[in-house]
């Protein structure tokens, strides 16, 4: 008996898998009652439900004068056929006779939807893709017959007329033709009205990355093109957003249509680079072409060249079915966006973009603004950061493939490479829609978290560069070389995964300066209170009119003789203390006093000498900064601090003076300061504005003020952008206080 079990349990399982394994597929069988001739018409998409149609013994038959759509009405909905526009749709015909029949003649098709009542298509098959479906000893038995044809458009009730002949040996003709009922699945080609605007973020299309060297630079050639698939579309995240469909359509009269792919172009000037190029797409191909050549400029900063898209939209509807009870309906689908305006096209370094990004983020914080413009501005934001660091993931993928490597110093090197994308990758964005009618019925409202309209997640995905030949491959030139004598690169050369341009890596043996980039730092200076390891000294009790001293050591931990300056913060020497070193003022001087110290060694016991500008001047001067540095590199540098009080003046606190309360308004000023104080005693007061240096730059207030609350009005249209030092003198009294110039 078990032995019975095992084989039925096998044959059950062959009999399941031999059904699983046949092609359901929708059919309508008719057969003529005269001849006995069974045909079978059959889709490969199915039904509307997925499994076979059935049997219609009584097909609906077309005679030119009958309305199609009673062919609907014939057959349940439930055994429909059904398609997707666009796609290709496969009818078969099998005839199957027993010998009445001497021959049959290959079906003719006609296509047509309810939304264009007529006739739009024909697919004549006569003579194509003969098939007999038995053995071709006998030709009596049946033939096969296909066609491949498809629907332009979606449509809830849809038709194919299938025209068969049959020809019997008593020399009747029967005509037979078939109405097969569909389901058109998909975009609804109409029309959509525009219902509102967005502003996509500028993202990147290319990244050329510069090499090291103060010499050297990557170029984009001149009359090259790169061209690779780019999609844009929702991302599937559903955290903040309903899951979106996103289409790019073209204008129409009314609005634009969602299916049909847009096309425009982008012309990048690139001036800081010196050239200029145009980026055009068409579909999901975009190309960028060089009309000049550009290169990334000194500094060896990557360039990122791209655009971002005013775009309109609207909400576009599609024909689904519903599985469980398989019906057709029409339901909104996703928006459809189409360029508008000019695109926003960029070239930015990577500090430009760092820029960027403070200024879009204070309009990102600024309570005053709209939600709309703080939203976009917070949406920008977040692009870049993510941008900055995909290019720090795809400089430093360890899987990068290596195209080289090299050496070089004041000897310049120059190679070429093609552009090669080995990973697609994608930059995920939030995009923001005012609260418009009609968009909440295809994103998720309530989860978007956005006070005065939505936001949803979108996605940018970068494709494959596209087959280039031989004559365009040579895209980048890059050009290596360094001025500085001492200065040693040594460089493997590796491919951007994602943008295929040339990313170059400095190895062990590299040493740098002026600036450094990698390596061996050719310049450490080392500044230090004498016989002490405190970065920090204080001074109190010197007499008011007196100077405090201290010494320091100026060393070099390079293992090779070097040049440093020492230099006065004077933004830390707001107060105006007069500071010298060895007898050298270093008040407004610029570089700073110039000290030539050999490897590993130290200039010892440099006095430095501070004092009052006068005895009226103030007693505190708290945390004057002393540093050295690199003459062509001030970002390496070493600092001390002393902080100096006179009389009985210490840390913990200033004795009153003729002068106090300093404040300005606004600070930030652009056009005009409010310099509000307090005066000790009646006396003559004059404003003055100096540069970090200690320059004189302009006095804009000048007049003899009584005791107590005072304010002054100062013009300060004249200066440009930047960070100055007002200071107030009235006798010898003496006050500052750091002022920020904006345009």
């Amino acid at each position: 008996m078990s032995i019975m079990k095992h084989i039925l349990r096998v044959f059950l399982f062959l009999l399941i898998a031999l059904i699983n394994s046949l092609d359901l597929q929708a059919q309508l069988v008719y057969t003529n009652p005269e001849t006995g001739t069974v045909i079978t018409i059959s889709s490969d998409k199915g039904g509307v439900c997925g499994a076979p149609t059935g049997t219609h013994v009584s097909p609906f038959v077309y005679d030119n004068s009958a309305n199609i759509l009673d062919a609907f009405a014939q057959v349940p909905p439930g055994q429909y056929f059904k398609s997707r526009y666009g796609e290709p749709l496969t009818i078969t015909v099998e005839v199957r006779y027993n010998g009445y029949l001497w021959f049959n003649k290959p079906f003719n098709a006609f296509i047509g939807t309810d939304s264009q009542p007529y006739l739009y298509d024909q697919a004549d098959v006569v003579g194509t893709n003969y098939q007999p479906i038995f053995n071709q000893t006998n030709q009596l038995t049946g033939h096969r017959y296909q066609k491949t044809i498809s629907f332009a458009r979606a449509d809830t009730k849809g038709w194919i007329i299938i025209q068969q002949d049959e020809f019997a040996n008593n020399g009747i003709i029967y005509n037979h033709s078939f109405i097969l009922p569909f389901v058109i699945e998909g975009t609804l080609e109409s029309e959509v009205p525009i219902i509102g605007t967005t502003l996509q973020p500028q993202l990147p299309y290319f990244i050329l990355h510069a090499p090291p060297g103060d010499g050297s630079t990557a170029e984009f050639q001149e009359s090259k093109t790169v061209c690779r698939e780019i999609v844009q579309s929702a991302a599937t995240d559903n955290s903040n957003s309903g899951y979106v469909d996103v289409k790019i359509g073209v204008a129409g009269s009314i609005g634009f249509i969602a299916t049909v792919d847009y096309e425009f172009s982008v012309t990048v000037g690139a001036s800081a680079g010196g050239g200029e190029m145009n980026i055009e797409t068409q579909g999901n191909q975009t190309c960028l072409t060089v009309t000049n050549g550009f290169q990334t400029p000194p500094g060896s900063e990557d360039v990122f060249v791209g655009y971002g898209v005013d775009l309109a939209y609207g909400v576009f509807s599609r024909v689904a079915i519903d599985s469980s009870t398989c019906l057709a309906y029409v339901q909104p689908a996703g928006l459809v966006y189409t360029p508008i305006g000019q695109p926003r096209q960029f070239f930015y370094t990577k500090s430009e973009i760092q820029d960027q990004i403070a200024q879009q983020q204070a309009i990102a914080d600024d309570a005053s603004l709209t939600s709309r413009t703080r939203n976009v501005a917070q949406n920008q934001v977040d692009v870049w950061n993510k941008v900055l660091t995909l290019n720090d993931n795809n400089i430093n993928n360890p899987n990068n493939v290596s195209l080289g490597a090299v050496s070089f110093g004041t000897v310049p090197s120059t190679q070429e490479s093609s552009v090669t994308v080995t990973e697609t990758a994608a930059i995920e964005y939030e995009q923001y829609l005012d609260y418009t009618t009609g968009v909440d019925v295809v994103i998720e409202v309530g989860g978007s978290g956005v006070s005065g309209g939505y936001e949803y997640q979108a996605s940018q995905r970068y494709g494959n560069i596209e087959n280039q030949s031989a004559e365009t491959t040579k895209i980048v030139r890059y050009s290596l070389s360094d001025d500085d004598s001492g200065d040693l690169f040594n460089v493997n050369i590796v491919r951007d995964p994602m943008f295929g341009t040339p990313v170059f890596r400095t190895v062990a043996g590299t040493k740098s300066s002026c600036p450094y980039e990698s390596g061996y730092q050719r310049d450490q200076p080392k500044l230090r209170h004498d016989g002490s390891t405190d970065a920090h000294i204080i001074l109190e009790g010197n007499p008011v009119g007196s100077s405090a001293t201290f010494k320091v050591d100026l060393c070099n931990e390079s293992n090779e003789p070097r040049t440093y300056n020492l230099k006065l913060n004077a933004l830390s020497n707001l107060n105006g203390a007069v500071v010298s070193a060895a007898g050298v003022p270093l008040n407004g001087n610029d570089l700073g006093q110039t000290f030539d110290v050999p490897a590993n060694s130290c200039v010892q016991d440099l006095v430095i000498e501070v004092k009052q500008l006068s005895s009226n001047s103030p007693l505190a001067y708290p945390n004057l900064e002393l540093f050295m540095y690199a003459p062509c590199e001030e970002d390496i540098k070493s600092s001390v601090f002393a902080s100096v009080y006179f009389g009985n003046a210490t840390s913990t606190g200033d004795v009153q003076g003729p002068l106090s309360k300093i404040s300005l308004a606004p600070n930030p000023a652009s056009d005009e300061v409010s310099v509000a104080f307090d005066l000790a005693a009646p006396a003559p007061v004059r404003l003055d504005v100096r540069d970090l240096s200690g320059h004189l730059l302009m006095t804009g207030f000048d007049a003899y003020c009584l005791a107590g609350a005072q304010q002054a009005r100062l013009d300060i249209s004249r200066l440009p952008a930047g960070i100055y030092m007002l200071a107030i003198q009235s006798d010898a009294a003496y006050l500052s206080h750091k002022l920020v110039v904006e345009r």
